[in-house]
């Protein structure tokens, strides 16, 4: 029998140049194709993270917003399920999550203090167990102003996913 697939991503964002360190002032998540965002200012990194249930075709990006460069080349799954993942710089306060088409369930994170490019390195990797491994990813800044996030999504109930790696925590 064909075993559950499990995708994972990790990405890091370094610093505004002059600033302090990237920090998640904000969280939010939906059963659905959009979210509404957590506070936000103009400036803040917004990075949207979405997972389909039931399909190896990933959602699509929503107007606005930035494909991840390490999912262009194709993050479809296996054994029905898939991820995206896309950012942008807020302009205002008022920004929206958009309409992630095919997505089943969506992650939006607000991030303070991202340079104006924030992806400084990224790796997705995909699996077939109940178990989630996640990879090393290279740094852009190795000075310390990184934020390094990671995100998973799995078919199973069954699984590691609520037990993040050692030196991570859940936002």
């Amino acid at each position: 029998p064909a075993m559950n697939k499990n995708l994972m991503m990790l990405l890091s964002t370094p610093a505004a140049s002059g600033g302090g360190n990237p920090d998640v002032n904000g969280s939010a998540s939906a059963n659905a194709n959009s979210v509404a965002l957590p506070p936000h200012v103009a400036g803040d990194l917004i990075f949207i993270f979405a997972y389909r249930n039931g399909n190896n075709s990933p959602p699509l990006t929503a107007s606005g917003y930035t494909a991840l460069a390490v999912l262009v080349e194709g993050f479809a799954g296996g054994n029905s399920n898939s991820v995206w993942a896309g950012w942008k710089i807020a302009t205002s306060s008022s920004e929206v999550s958009g309409t992630w088409t095919n997505a089943t369930y969506v992650v939006a994170l607000i991030i303070a203090g991202a340079a104006a490019n924030p992806i400084g390195g990224a790796i997705s990797v995909t699996g077939n167990s109940t178990t989630v491994n996640y990879q090393a990813v290279t740094l852009s800044a190795t000075d310390g102003t990184s934020l390094l996030l990671g995100f998973a999504g799995h078919r199973s109930s069954n699984t590691a996913l609520e037990t993040p790696p050692s030196g991570m925590g859940f936002v």
